[in-house]
């Protein structure tokens, strides 16, 4: 009965570290794409006076 307890008081906290991780990374793609828009549309703008044709990212404005 004490290993039984232990393995019952075990389990739902390796569920949930197994839950969150899987979460986390379900999550990435959409930080890394939220991220990657935020960057080019904030910082690359202020870059936009030393485009040049080497960096065709930056449109002028």
């Amino acid at each position: 009965m004490i290993i039984l307890g232990i393995l019952v008081c075990i389990a739902p906290i390796g569920f949930f570290c197994w839950l969150l991780f899987t979460l986390a990374l379900l999550t990435l793609p959409f930080v890394a794409a939220s991220t990657g828009m935020w960057t080019m549309n904030s910082v690359l703008d202020g870059l936009a006076p030393f485009q040049s044709e080497r960096c065709p990212l930056v449109s002028p404005s």
